[in-house]
């Protein structure tokens, strides 16, 4: 059993793509301490909305990521080069035409988030370049991910990162300022254009025939549920850990908003650990070799993430000075009083994530539960924002009622399953 599953091929190419994805998020995460230790407490809660919003608008780019991983697998092995380079060509040639409709977009989106979302000038900069950056950093990610080579996808990832890495520890030690650490994350996306342009060609070395290519019925492809689930479930998992980063911004003054990205942070470090096994998960769920076995892995996967959750709940809640001392300093003390409750949540958006990628495995339209979630988190936090405690605590509430309603209705289908 164990050597079929190891020469599985969804297996291999799974658990490849997600130590790459897992090294990627420790990547990440020191990357944020370090920051976390070395900016103000309103720089970092400048920094940690930023992040926030850019996330938010490259949402849109999953779908087309989608299109394009699909386009090109369907071309034959030794063709998909040529494929993706005539895609590039397409994409470089649309943002042009579409420049001015582009750009006034990005204008509005800009004055909304600095005069509505409490935002600085410098800071509304860098999310739409980041935007604009993020386009071809997807589109090389995904065309990698479309030849099945997934160990270079996961060094490409890899590297940008430590690119984004070395940048920002050259930004701390010469002049730690948040517009140059925009500008340093900036010029990483530069050079994740610069590298992916060059890997996406270096895969093979015959001379290529790059022919002319067109989404003129892109529509048809993103209003497949195969498109459409994928795409609303991203932006529910997106929207739960990101809108009360930008409400708490928007309602509290810049160190509150510092110490609340502590917490957000700190309540990823489960999901850093479980997302790479919902990643793995996924491939099971999906593979015709192994589907029958969903349950199963699924029922695993969740004991296993809901005990990391509860090691990690009652860790935080013992020791809650010791983890943000060690973590993010002692001027991030204010709140070490809530970490437990951002473990909470921590725990139950991993769990959360779990079975929305089981739901979209299955195309079914539960997972578009998590856009509601969202709707309600968000209301829930316009309403009641007199405190992080309040804050915290709808989060917990939304995402524990979502988390209880997939159980039940993976319970549900079971129960109809054995009755047949």
């Amino acid at each position: 059993m164990l050597n079929r599953l190891l020469k599985n091929k969804f297996v291999r190419s799974g658990a490849v793509y997600s130590v790459a994805s897992f090294i990627v998020s420790v990547i990440g995460y020191l990357l944020n301490m370090i920051i976390a230790r070395s900016f103000s407490l309103t720089d970092y809660g400048e920094y940690i909305t930023a992040l926030s919003y850019t996330i938010f608008l490259g949402i849109p780019l999953s779908a087309f990521s989608m299109v394009v991983i699909k386009r090109i697998g369907r071309a034959k092995e030794e063709d998909r080069i040529s494929v993706a380079i005539s895609i590039e060509q397409w994409l470089k040639k649309e943002i042009i035409q579409y420049s001015p409709y582009v750009l006034s977009i990005f204008l509005l989106l800009g004055a909304g988030i600095f005069f509505k979302g409490n935002m600085s000038f410098i800071a509304v900069l860098f999310i739409l370049s980041s935007a604009l950056v993020g386009i071809y950093q997807n589109f090389y990610a995904s065309v990698l991910q479309s030849y099945k080579n997934f160990l270079v996808a996961g060094l490409f990832m890899i590297t940008i990162f430590s690119v984004k890495m070395f940048l920002t520890i050259g930004v701390i030690v010469l002049n730690p300022t948040i517009s140059l650490l925009f500008l340093a994350f900036i010029t990483s996306g530069v050079f994740s254009i610069v590298y992916g342009r060059k890997v996406i060609r270096q895969t093979k070395k015959k001379k290529l025939v790059v022919k002319e290519v067109s989404f003129q019925r892109l529509t048809r492809y993103i209003n497949q549920p195969s498109i459409l689930i994928p795409l609303f479930t991203t932006l529910g998992i997106v929207g739960l850990a990101n809108a009360d980063v930008v409400l708490v911004k928007k309602f509290f003054n810049g160190e509150i908003s510092g110490l609340y990205g502590s917490l957000s942070l700190l309540g990823k470090i489960i999901l850093y650990v479980a997302a790479p096994l919902s990643s793995v998960a996924f491939t099971f769920f999906t593979g015709s070799d192994s589907k029958h076995q969903s349950i199963k892995i699924l029922a695993l996967l969740t004991l296993v993430i809901g005990g990391l959750g509860t090691a990690a709940t009652i860790f935080y809640a013992l020791f809650p000075t010791l983890v943000v001392n060690i973590i993010f300093g002692s001027k991030f003390l204010g709140v070490s009083h809530l970490v437990w409750m951002a473990a909470v949540f921590g725990s139950l958006y991993s769990l959360m994530n779990l079975f929305a990628q089981y739901f979209v495995a299955k195309s079914s339209k539960f997972a578009y539960l998590g856009i509601l979630a969202v709707v309600f988190q968000t209301l829930g936090i316009y309403i009641f924002h007199s405190s992080l405690d309040q804050v915290l605590m709808i989060n917990i509430g939304v995402t524990g009622a979502l988390v209880l309603i997939y159980v039940l209705e993976v319970i549900r289908r079971e129960y109809l399953y054995a009755r047949k």
